[in-house]
């Protein structure tokens, strides 16, 4: 039997597991990478491409946590400007524009276009961190 497609609830390794058993299990984690990374983030600024003016010129914190490969999207409040910041995307894994991998750090590079939930970022720039880490993972 084939796996049914990933529908985009929850995690794609758990709804590839629970598609085979009765009772369904937990997927088994990397706890030494989890460990290993434990506070290292990949943090970005992105703007939103959109048609709308008032969308366009909002800007976004896109940050990537190396331990579990989540991303999250943030957007800083600005004052009087009618739109209320805070959390845009919860912190999850997404998938690529293909949808069949998840986004990985070498997919986010300053210049950059992402999409999720079907909103479309510009990577604008990325701390000091993100580009010495990025420039590592490229040399290998």
């Amino acid at each position: 039997l084939q796996p049914p497609p990933y529908t985009g609830y929850g995690d794609k390794a758990d709804s590839d597991l629970n598609w085979k058993r009765l009772l369904p299990v937990q997927p088994k984690k990397n706890y030494n990478r989890f460990i290993g990374k434990d506070g290292m983030v990949l943090r970005y600024t992105a703007k939103l491409i959109t048609d709308n003016p008032d969308d366009s010129m909002r800007r976004f914190v896109i940050t990537y946590f190396l331990n579990d490969e989540t991303m999250r999207v943030y957007e800083p409040p600005i004052r009087n400007s009618g739109i209320v910041g805070g959390r845009f995307l919860m912190k999850r894994k997404y998938l690529r524009d293909d949808g069949e991998e998840f986004v990985q750090p070498m997919d986010l590079q300053p210049g950059s276009t992402i999409i999720l939930n079907k909103f479309e970022f510009e990577l604008v720039s990325a701390d000091q961190f993100t580009a010495d880490y990025l420039a590592s993972i490229s040399k290998k």
